[in-house]
């Protein structure tokens, strides 16, 4: 009696194991499965990342050879989708930081001088307005031969260059965010943005300025939804483990 009810004890013990091990697999197919579906209809290449992860972890918590194929496909999965997701953010980042890195070349140097303030132990109210006005306020004589080929970016304040660099910043940072959602049309339309930034300001007979133009022509080919790649393989692996075990 005691020999049969040991043995009852095991089988119990071990239909327990096998039960604990099924319904593991069973969260493995669904998280699979989900991946899948996120990857197919919202393309979301970091979602699927966290949940091949999340596979992952739940794989290695059980033993058995029979899941080291299915363990070594999730691998590759997930590596393939992670350079997927890092190889053309990564490039398109560097390439937008090189053409960040070209803003000291791009303006003409001429730079307009303001005439320092005329100081006075007082002065009225209205002198003080008419100061600060003064510093905004350029007055430029041009003789006829500088009419004919006038360039006003070549007569820029330092005001005026603060505030082409703020737009040309924010351009920058607009690139980022879209490149960061994978965001193609709002991508596109910041380099537009960017382009006519160049086209309208930047010093036209720079090669710098050249660099950039050719840098902005090359991002607009750039398609920011995510290569076709799909968990196949993987999940006619899962199914096959699940129906050898029913």
């Amino acid at each position: 009696v005691t020999n049969e009810l040991s043995s009852e004890i095991q089988k119990l013990a071990r239909d327990s194991s096998q039960a604990s091990q099924f319904i593991k697999l069973l969260e493995v197919r669904y998280l699979l499965r989900t991946a899948a579906i996120g990857l197919h209809f919202r393309q979301d290449i970091s979602a699927t990342v966290l949940l091949l992860e999340r596979v992952l972890d739940q794989l290695d918590a059980l033993d058995g050879l029979a899941l080291l194929p299915l363990k070594a496909q999730v691998k590759k999965d997930l590596a393939s989708l992670q350079q997927i997701e890092n190889g053309a953010t990564n490039d398109t980042l560097r390439k937008l930081a090189a053409i960040e890195q070209a803003w000291p070349n791009l303006l003409p140097a001429t730079t307009l001088q303001s005439s320092p303030p005329v100081e006075s132990v007082e002065s009225s109210i209205v002198e003080l307005l008419l100061r600060e006005l003064s510093q905004l306020i350029q007055i430029r004589y041009l003789s006829q031969s500088d009419q004919v080929q006038f360039d006003a970016n070549a007569y820029l304040s330092a005001i005026e260059r603060d505030l082409l660099r703020l737009k040309f910043d924010a351009a920058l940072t607009q690139l980022r965010v879209a490149l960061m959602r994978r965001d193609t049309a709002a991508f596109r339309d910041n380099l537009n943005v960017l382009k006519q930034w160049h086209q309208q300001f930047a010093n036209a007979n720079s090669a710098v300025t050249e660099g950039n133009l050719l840098a902005l022509a090359t991002l607009e080919q750039l398609d920011l939804g995510p290569q076709q790649y799909d968990l196949s393989v993987s999940i006619e692996l899962i199914d096959a483990l699940l129906d050898n075990r029913k």
